[in-house]
C-alpha cells in the first residue's frame, strides 16, 4: 500500500501527462511516447490515470527520466501534495565554442573535473577521427555529408 492519498497519485498523473506533451507535441500519443523513452505503454497509463501505487523506486527513477524530471521529483511530489509543477531535470549547457576555436562540450555540473577533462579529450579524439575519416574517404564534402 501506498503511503501517498489516492488524490496525490491522480495529481501526479495529470502532472505527468501535462508534461509529456510538454516535452514534444507528437507525444499526445503515448505509444510514440513510450517507444521513444523506452517505457512500457501499460507503466505509462498506470502513472498518468493513477491506477496502481505499487511502483518500485528503480522504475520511478526511469519514469523521471523519461518524463526529464529531477531526481526524486515523483516522490518530491506525491509527498507534498499538492503540487502545481514537478521539479524539472536541471539543463545541460548548451554547446559553445572559445576564442580559439575550441569547441566547449557541455557535461553535467555533477562531474568531477577530472572526469570533465576525461570528456574533453574523447571528444578532442572524436573530432580527429572525424577529420582523418573525412580526409581519407574521397566521397564526403567538407562538412562531412556525402556528396
Amino acid at each position: 500500500m501506498s503511503p501517498y492519498s489516492q488524490e496525490a497519485w491522480a495529481q501526479l498523473g495529470a502532472l505527468l501527462k501535462a508534461r509529456r506533451v510538454e516535452i514534444d507535441t507528437r507525444y499526445r500519443n503515448r505509444s510514440l511516447f513510450c517507444r521513444e523513452r523506452q517505457l512500457h505503454y501499460r507503466v505509462v497509463g498506470d502513472l498518468e490515470g493513477a491506477r496502481r501505487t505499487n511502483f518500485t523506486a528503480d522504475l520511478l527513477r526511469a519514469a523521471e527520466v523519461a518524463y526529464g524530471l529531477a531526481r526524486g521529483a515523483i516522490t518530491t511530489a506525491l509527498s507534498e501534495a499538492p503540487v502545481e509543477s514537478l521539479q524539472l531535470e536541471t539543463p545541460v549547457a548548451e554547446t559553445s565554442t572559445t576564442a580559439e576555436g575550441v569547441l566547449l562540450v557541455p557535461v553535467p555540473s555533477q562531474l568531477s573535473e577530472a572526469e570533465r577533462d576525461q570528456v574533453q579529450a574523447w571528444a578532442s579524439r572524436m573530432a580527429e577521427d572525424l577529420l582523418r575519416m573525412r580526409r581519407d574517404d574521397p566521397r564526403r564534402d567538407q562538412d562531412g555529408g556525402a556528396k
